[in-house]
């Protein structure tokens, strides 16, 4: 009788081993392809015209081209509308001045040439401004630094004194020292500055106690100040 050997698998048994063999690889295949489709389509930008059928390479780099040159066109718009209000480098500066307060101005004017987003220079040169006495300069450079930086409270609290101490103009003043707090609500000192404002020079009680009921209500952790100076009231 011819031996077996035991190594040898049936035939029936061949068929069903490839056939499972071609059914786990079948099952590998559509779930690489399902995860592999599930990552690109993930990182396809959201936007309708790839909704509406635009599936090639070329038409996904041709939108994400045109995406980012909108970004970045409006980004440069912005930019330069800020610049368009930018006040006159150019401005005299007053004959009567001294002069350190000329090197000053001169020093800083460079700097703002060379570089017109830089707000501490556009503070400085108020300051410098202030003075020199050329009250318009300074108002000129503080103004364009909060259209610089509308979120820093400085130049408006800046404006704001200018106005209420110097220039008497107290509607002015408490417009710009108000907008100093919205700028920077989190910030103690825009609601002590603007206090001061209601208390030396509008002489209203009222209104320096109510900003300093909101500054506390803002600013429960860092408002001994103005808890010093509600209960002074």
């Amino acid at each position: 009788m011819e031996s077996i050997d035991p190594k040898e698998t049936a035939p029936e048994e061949k068929v069903m081993l490839s056939t499972s063999r071609m059914l786990v690889f079948v099952i590998f295949l559509i779930a690489a392809f399902g995860i592999s489709g599930w990552y690109i389509w993930d990182r396809i930008p959201n936007s309708d015209s790839l909704r509406k059928g635009t599936t090639t390479d070329e038409g996904l780099k041709n939108l994400i081209s045109e995406e980012n040159a909108k970004d970045s066109a409006s980004e440069e718009d912005v930019k330069e509308l800020i610049k368009a209000q930018m006040p006159s480098l150019t401005r005299e500066i007053p004959a009567d001045a001294n002069a350190d307060a000329v090197s000053k101005i001169t020093a800083v004017i460079k700097t703002l040439t060379e570089n017109y987003d830089y707000l501490q220079g556009w503070l400085n040169l108020g300051i410098f401004r202030k003075a020199a006495n050329d009250y318009n300069g300074a108002i000129e450079a503080w103004k364009f630094a909060t259209i610089l930086r509308p979120k820093s409270s400085t130049a408006f609290l800046n404006l704001g004194d200018l106005y209420g101490w110097y220039l008497k103009d107290n509607a002015k003043a408490e417009q710009y020292l108000l907008a100093g707090i919205a700028a920077e609500p989190n910030s103690v000192y825009p609601y002590y500055k603007t206090y001061e404002f209601y208390v030396d020079i509008m002489k209203d009680t009222a209104k320096a106690r109510k900003v300093l009921q909101d500054g506390i209500a803002s600013n429960p952790d860092s408002s001994q100040d103005l808890k010093t100076a509600l209960s002074n009231l």
